[in-house]
């Protein structure tokens, strides 16, 4: 390849590329200018509902009951006790029937202890999985939305230059203000798995030591402390639509023409 194809200044434009840039812009101003507010009151809305009432942390303290079964053990722990040794027989039709049959009794017996292991079963926290399952949409879409910014931010960032980057440097700190809420929002779906986490360990301590009081106790903490982490997440959602949202109307004009000759300062 020859230097001067290497030194080639003219770029092909890709119109594919650019209808698909072009769309990114027009949904993210379109997001920023009539979703994010929408999102701000709805949030707000929730907030205000029976669900974070004050009231309804009783409601949250739920008591664990570990049922006792008898269940059976497996045919195959008996194999350890020594056993006389008795004199081959011959295989005729009638032992291969017998041991069909036993073979069949053996999986009939297996399928009765695990009905009976399922029947145990401890359940969570049906109030605070409620709550979970309605956040879980609200804390993607927030991630999905954020993610859709930061693109077009990065794409209105123009090319490097000397002198003239105030209105640079008001989008890159934009940039950096969106990354922020993105990471602090995927961090609320690991709070979520440690909590279970955390809850199941506790439960199996009660089933083991049914006997210590402490055990509940630390589990319906467990359960009250979830439920206000929550409903401070509900807030972080709204606060984080609301201040980007803030952030970038008010410095609408550097944000979409970085370099112009208007000199206003950040708010």
């Amino acid at each position: 390849m020859s230097s001067r194809n290497i030194l080639k200044r003219d770029v092909p434009p890709c119109p594919k590329l650019t209808d698909w840039n072009d769309s990114i812009s027009e949904k993210a101003q379109k997001l920023i200018k009539e979703a994010f507010p929408q999102k701000v009151l709805e949030l707000n809305t929730m907030l205000e509902s029976e669900l974070f009432d004050e009231k309804y942390i009783k409601v949250v303290r739920q008591d664990v009951t570990i049922p006792q079964s008898r269940i059976g053990l497996p045919n195959d722990l008996t194999m350890n006790h020594e056993t006389p040794k008795e004199v081959p027989t011959p295989v005729t039709a009638t032992s291969r029937g017998k041991k069909r049959k036993a073979s069949i009794d053996t999986v009939e017996s297996q399928d009765e202890t695990n009905h009976k292991q399922a029947s145990v079963m401890v359940p969570g926290n049906s109030k605070i999985k409620s709550i979970i399952a309605m956040l879980k949409p609200k804390t993607s879409g927030l991630i999905e939305d954020l993610n859709l910014i930061k693109l077009w931010v990065m794409l209105l960032i123009p090319r490097i230059e000397d002198g003239n980057n105030f209105g640079v440097s008001i989008q890159e700190d934009i940039l950096e203000e969106v990354r922020s809420a993105e990471g602090e929002a995927a961090i609320y779906y690991d709070e979520t798995s440690k909590y279970h986490h955390s809850r199941a360990k506790i439960i199996s301590k009660i089933a083991k030591y049914p006997f210590i009081d402490d055990y509940r106790e630390c589990l319906a903490e467990l359960d009250e402390k979830q439920w206000l982490h929550l409903k401070l997440v509900v807030k972080e959602l709204r606060n984080h639509y609301n201040s980007l949202y803030h952030l970038m109307t008010k410095n609408w004009e550097k944000l979409i023409c970085p370099r112009s000759s208007n000199s206003d300062t950040m708010f």
